[in-house]
C-alpha cells in the first residue's frame, strides 16, 4: 500500500502537470483529449512514472508522451517552483491505452452540447445585415490581406447605411495607407465586432485584446483558425480572405465600386505574391478579372505593391543578404532581422512585409526561415516552403499556424537560442 505521503505527492504533481500542460502550446500535447491516468511514485520518492492516455488511442498517447518528454526539463522546473520543493523528483512519461479513460471522456463529450459555429455565405450575409455600429479588427503587423479585406468590407457595410470602422495598428506600411481614404469616418459606440484574416485572438494588437471574447463574426481563410468567434465563415481553399470578402459583398447585394475593388485586389494580389504562389486557384483569377471590370486600378496597385521599394528597405535588404545562412545541405536558408539592423537602415517594423520571401527565393532552397527580433524579447518566425513541405507543421510546435507553404509563430529567448531551436524543430519535422 502506498504511503499517505506518496499519495499526497503524486496528487500534487498530477495537479501541477495538468496545469502546465494547459500552458504548453506543443500540438502533441494541446490538441485532442490527453489525460494523466495515474502517477506511481518510486519508493524512495526520488522519481515518478506518469501514465498518459489519449481518447484517440495508444499511438496518439505516444505522440503526447514525446511532447511531454521534450518539455520535461521545463515541467520539473515549474513543479519545483510551484510546490516549493527542495528536491524535484525525476519524471518518466509512459503511454497507456486505458479503456476507463476513454469511457470517461466519451461521457464528457456526450454531455457537451456543441454549437456549430461555421456559417455559410448566405448565413454570414444575413448576420451582417442584422449588425450595426460595427468595428472590424485586423491582425497585428497588418498585411495587405487583412487591411484590404477590412476596408473592403467596411465600405460595403457603409454603403448599406450601417456605421462601421476599421481598427488597425497605429502604424501601417506606407503602401497601404491609401485604403484609409475609402472609409467614411464615423463615431459610435461599438455594438458588434467582426474580425478578418485573424486565425487566433493572439494575433490581435495589444490595444485590441479587450475584444478577444467579444467577436461576433470571423471571416478567414486559415485552416488553423481557432474558432474563437460566435460565428465563423471559413474557406481554407481560398487564396486570401479578400476572395471571401468579395463573395460576401456580392451576397449582400452591394454594388462593387472602384474603391471596394481596389481594397479587395490589395488583399488578393499581396497574399498570392502577385498570383505567383501555389495557393492561387482558378477562382482567384476569376475574381481578379471581375475586380478589373469593377474598376480596380490593377496596373497602379501592382507598381505600388511589387515594383516599388523604399530606399531604407534597400539598405536593410543589403544587410540581410550579407548574413544569409544555409543548413541541411543547402535545403534551408535562414535570415535574421534585428532591431539594430532596422535602426541602422531607418526602417519601421510596419514596412517589413515581403522580407519573409527572401530566403525561399534562392535556387534550391526548400524552406526559408526569417527571424525578426521584437522589442519585448520575443522573435517572430516566418516559414516559407516549397510544395510538398507543410510550413504550418513547424509553426504549430510553438502555438503558431498558417498554410501548407506559409506559416508563422513567435518564440521568446536570445537570438542564438531561437535559431538553434527552430533549426532543431525543422530537422525533427522533416526528418533532415
Amino acid at each position: 500500500m502506498p504511503s499517505h505521503k506518496g499519495q499526497h505527492s503524486s496528487e500534487n504533481i498530477k495537479r501541477e502537470i495538468y496545469a502546465i500542460m494547459r500552458e504548453l502550446k506543443d500540438p502533441r500535447i494541446s490538441e485532442g483529449f490527453i489525460s494523466i491516468v495515474k502517477i506511481d511514485m518510486f519508493k524512495d520518492m526520488s522519481g515518478c512514472k506518469v501514465y498518459v492516455s489519449a481518447m484517440e488511442g495508444l499511438e496518439r498517447a505516444k505522440k503526447a508522451v514525446k511532447g511531454l518528454q521534450s518539455a520535461s526539463g521545463y515541467i520539473r522546473k515549474e513543479i519545483g517552483s510551484r510546490l516549493r520543493l527542495k528536491y524535484v523528483p525525476t519524471i518518466e512519461f509512459q503511454a497507456t491505452d486505458s479503456v476507463e479513460y476513454g469511457v470517461n471522456i466519451l461521457k464528457k463529450i456526450n454531455s457537451i452540447k456543441a454549437e456549430d459555429k461555421e456559417k455559410t455565405l448566405a448565413q454570414t450575409a444575413e448576420i451582417l445585415r442584422e449588425m450595426d455600429n460595427i468595428i472590424i479588427l485586423t491582425h497585428h503587423y497588418p498585411d495587405g490581406d487583412t487591411l484590404g479585406s477590412a476596408y473592403g468590407l467596411c465600405r460595403a457595410l457603409q454603403k448599406l447605411g450601417k456605421k462601421a470602422k476599421v481598427l488597425h495598428s497605429k502604424t501601417i506600411a506606407k503602401k497601404y495607407r491609401f485604403l484609409e481614404e475609402y472609409e467614411e469616418k464615423q463615431e459610435f459606440e461599438p455594438q458588434n465586432v467582426v474580425s478578418v484574416d485573424i486565425a487566433d485572438t493572439e494575433l490581435l494588437d495589444e490595444e485590441f485584446k479587450e475584444y478577444s471574447n467579444k467577436i461576433d463574426l470571423c471571416i478567414d481563410h486559415h485552416i488553423s483558425n481557432k474558432r474563437y468567434a460566435k460565428a465563423l465563415l471559413l474557406e481554407s481553399d481560398s487564396a486570401s480572405t479578400a476572395e471571401i470578402i468579395y463573395k460576401v459583398v456580392c451576397e449582400l447585394g452591394v454594388e462593387v465600386d472602384k474603391e471596394i475593388a481596389n481594397c479587395i485586389y490589395t488583399g488578393l494580389s499581396t497574399d498570392t505574391g502577385c498570383f505567383k504562389y501555389s495557393n492561387v486557384t482558378p477562382q482567384t483569377h476569376k475574381i481578379a478579372a471581375q475586380l478589373m471590370e469593377h474598376g480596380a486600378e490593377v496596373s497602379k496597385l501592382n507598381k505600388i505593391f511589387f515594383d516599388t521599394k523604399l530606399k531604407e528597405m534597400v539598405e536593410l535588404e543589403k544587410m540581410i543578404y550579407e548574413d544569409i545562412r544555409y543548413y541541411f545541405q543547402y535545403r534551408c536558408a535562414l535570415v535574421c532581422v534585428t532591431l539594430d539592423m532596422m535602426k541602422k537602415a531607418g526602417v519601421d517594423e510596419s514596412e517589413l512585409e515581403g522580407i519573409a520571401s527572401i530566403p525561399r527565393s534562392i535556387e534550391g532552397i526548400q524552406i526559408g526561415l526569417t527571424i525578426r527580433e521584437k522589442a519585448d524579447g520575443f522573435h517572430k518566425i516566418s516559414v516559407r516552403t516549397v510544395e510538398g513541405l507543410d510550413a504550418s507543421k513547424v509553426c504549430k510546435v510553438y502555438g503558431g499556424g498558417g498554410h501548407a507553404c506559409t506559416g508563422g509563430c513567435t518564440i521568446k529567448g536570445r537570438l542564438e537560442t531561437v535559431k538553434d531551436e527552430i533549426l532543431m524543430t525543422v530537422r525533427e519535422v522533416y526528418g533532415w
